[in-house]
């Protein structure tokens, strides 16, 4: 997810995430997870977690989806900043 792309653990005990990220999720009662970044001017600015109870497998078409739901979140969270930051200018001219 640092590097802005998203994570799809199908299976939180298959050996390939770090102990303590296996540690958090068997507590919080997570099998399964999608990691999305909110990626906002070629920056990460958020996180959307899609999670299961039990293991679950990731299809493409599904990953694709979830990717670009992230993708319209990101968009919709940019155009409210530019929308306040308009707010705050029209504003300050009034």
């Amino acid at each position: 997810v640092e590097q802005a792309q998203p994570v799809f653990v199908e299976d939180v005990d298959d050996g390939r995430a770090p102990a303590e990220l296996v540690a958090a999720m068997r507590r919080a009662g997570i099998g399964a997870t999608a990691l999305l970044p909110l990626v906002i001017e070629e920056r990460p600015q958020g996180l959307l977690s899609v999670r299961y109870a039990g293991t679950h497998r990731f299809a493409a078409d599904e990953q694709r989806l979830l990717s670009d739901i992230a993708t319209q979140f990101a968009l919709a969270f940019r155009n409210i900043r530019h929308v306040d930051e308009l707010e705050r200018r029209a504003a300050r001219l009034t």
